[in-house]
């Protein structure tokens, strides 16, 4: 079976291709060369991941998280994502921030929320030590994960001679 693909090309790359490689092959070039390419990734991510599962601490670490992030709702890692890309237009300046009075006036918050809203507010709340890298590792690792779980869609064909 096999799916097709349409790609595209810069003028360049796709004329020399076309002057070097007859039209029967290219499908099978095309081909041969992404099976390296992912094998590649395949390889790089497989590592990673080896990686990561070898890291007791990291695992123990990780257990926490989840545990914590399924706790408060946070059961899949659409939800990670989203928050990522609210935090970013927050960056950006994209995104409306509220004051707490503002979340307490419009929010019905839960006893859980209320302290911990509570807490930030008299700054009992203790900062991560070294949260910047600390961030950049955890991303590191979600990113891995959704690698994991991408879909493509296409067409290759090989042409038996």
């Amino acid at each position: 079976m096999s799916v097709k693909i349409i790609l595209s090309l810069p003028d360049e790359l796709a004329s020399r291709m076309r002057s070097v490689i007859p039209l029967s092959e290219i499908d099978s070039v095309i081909g041969a060369l992404l099976e390296k390419e992912i094998s590649i990734r395949e390889k790089a991510l497989y590592l990673t991941a080896k990686e990561v599962e070898e890291d007791t601490e990291l695992k123990q670490e990780m257990a926490l998280w989840e545990d914590a992030c399924v706790g408060d709702g946070l059961d899949n890692m659409d939800d990670y994502y989203l928050s990522s890309e609210v935090l970013e237009r927050t960056r950006k300046g994209q995104e409306k921030i509220y004051s707490s009075e503002e979340i307490r006036k419009n929010l019905e918050l839960d006893k859980e929320e209320q302290d911990i809203l509570s807490a930030f507010e008299t700054g009992k709340l203790e900062p991560i030590p070294n949260s910047k890298k600390e961030v950049t590792r955890l991303t590191r690792i979600f990113k891995a994960a959704e690698n994991k779980t991408s879909r493509v869609s296409g067409q290759l064909t090989k042409r038996k001679k």
